[in-house]
């Protein structure tokens, strides 16, 4: 990735109104992205698909009136379009969860579905609910560890892990806006679906591929999407509709991956305060921007792709593409048998490791043996 910068520079100055959140002013900002981007920057992957897909949403938000929404629309954009790069060939994989994974989740939700005490989710734009989730603990650094596997299988690439956080429990009527992950750490991510109520009615995952088509993905217990966050947008624009809904979220980030948030401030073009003029986007459909989502009012659900939007992926046909548009064979084409088996060895590995802490704890060494403490 892009070097350089800081996570956020704590001091914030505006241009005009708008927050640009790095300390310096839109001229200083303008030069480093002429040091930095001497050419313009490029879609990528560079398929036909996502350059339409990219440069039909850059129209969008160019007929956005307010300067601070349309700021941080280019900031989304140029995170997912062109900074970040594409580790797969679609961007996201349905397989099945490990089984003992599945279990001991399933466990802790049957034990602590009905104390579970509400999230504090005062920070979220992503999240429009009419109640906020449940939240359920469980062992974060194990699953992180048990999955790791399966997660390097399909990107190809040695990962770092950051988090796994929840169980997130849903409630009725929630909806999650369109959105991507943070590009700092939420690069190659899964949502495991553990389990939901008996009265539920489907709640699909919406994501994009690379190839600019919008898919709706149906869960159930015991499967999870692997998906590249930082890049693909996804969200649940229809709203649940039942008891509860159940998942964690996982997330890792390649070892040598090194985005920043001022890289992506850096890397919007000085044009992203120039209006749209053209007659033939006055037919597109009205983007807002609130925060980190996305949404189209005029459109059901909030999102007009859903109209067109295949349910359950279906196999992708097309060439595998590298970063850069070359040929490429990623690791999600491997069979899910293969990625599954990995995810059983990381559980073996974590086993292992923990008899292997259990036998130190009861030996102790004494002369040249060992003896049982």
């Amino acid at each position: 990735g892009i070097g350089g910068g800081e996570v956020e520079a704590v001091r914030r100055i505006r241009h005009g109104r708008v927050r640009l959140g790095m300390g310096m002013d839109e001229h200083v900002r303008v030069a480093e992205y002429h040091r930095r981007f001497p050419t313009p920057l490029q879609w990528r992957p560079p398929t036909d698909g996502w350059r339409k897909l990219m440069s039909k949403r850059e129209r969008q938000l160019r007929r956005i009136q307010d300067k601070q929404q349309r700021w941080d629309g280019f900031m989304d954009l140029m995170q997912s379009g062109a900074l970040v790069q594409n580790y797969t060939r679609r961007g996201f994989e349905v397989v099945q969860t490990p089984p003992e994974v599945q279990s001991q989740l399933q466990t802790v939700l049957e034990q602590k579905l009905r104390d579970a005490p509400h999230e504090s989710m005062q920070s979220s734009t992503t999240l429009m609910m009419p109640v906020t989730p449940r939240f359920i603990h469980h062992g974060n650094e194990q699953l992180l560890t048990s999955l790791q596997p399966m997660h390097e299988a399909w990107s190809g690439q040695r990962l770092q892990p950051v988090i796994a956080y929840g169980m997130r429990v849903y409630g009725n009527g929630s909806t999650l806006l369109m959105h991507h992950d943070k590009v700092e750490d939420h690069v190659i991510s899964s949502i495991v679906h553990v389990g939901h109520s008996r009265d539920s009615d489907p709640w699909p995952l919406a994501i994009e591929d690379f190839h600019g088509a919008t898919h709706e993905i149906e869960l159930s217990p015991g499967e999870m999407v692997l998906y590249e966050s930082a890049k693909c947008l996804h969200g649940r624009p229809r709203p649940f509709r039942g008891g509860y809904y159940a998942s964690v979220f996982v997330h890792y980030k390649p070892v040598d991956w090194k985005l920043r948030k001022m890289d992506v401030e850096y890397a919007v073009a000085p044009s992203w305060v120039d209006m749209g003029s053209s007659s033939a986007d006055a037919n597109l459909s009205l983007l807002t921007v609130a925060g980190t989502g996305l949404s189209n009012p005029e459109c059901a659900h909030g999102w007009c792709d859903l109209a067109r939007a295949s349910f359950r992926p279906a196999q992708v046909s097309s060439p595998d593409l590298a970063p850069d548009g070359s040929s490429a064979q990623y690791s999600d084409a491997l069979p899910m048998i293969v990625i599954g088996a990995l995810g059983l060895l990381g559980l073996w590995l974590r086993r292992r490791r923990d008899w292997q802490r259990g036998r130190r704890r009861f030996f102790t060494v004494d002369g040249g043996g060992m003896k049982a403490l």
